[in-house]
């Protein structure tokens, strides 16, 4: 239950707070992309978009986070997608906590 410009702000503090990198971003349109590395278990290479939208006026606002590996780790497995999915939203979550 926060705002759009709360959540945008908060997703990019948690990117960074997990060691990723923003690429690009695009305020207007919702959208935020970038790179990042896995080195639990298995290393490897990922990029992400994030689609940040406006449900309604209570506030309330949705992610979308997609993510798609370019190279795996030593052992050629691909690391668990949701696992990394989870672990942004809970850090923004973390981050919007210190909003109010």
């Amino acid at each position: 239950q926060h705002t759009y410009d709360e959540v945008f702000q908060a997703s990019q503090e948690a990117i960074e707070r997990k060691g990723w990198f923003v690429k690009e971003k695009d305020k207007d349109k919702g959208t935020i992309s970038g790179t990042g590395s896995a080195t639990v278990g298995v290393a490897g290479e990922f990029v992400f978009s994030m689609h940040i939208e406006s449900l309604n006026t209570k506030p309330e606002t949705q992610i979308t986070i997609n993510m798609h590996w370019l190279k795996k780790g030593p052992w050629r497995m691909e690391p668990n997608t949701k696992w990394y999915v989870e672990g942004i939203l809970i850090e923004l979550q973390k981050v919007l906590s210190t909003y109010h």
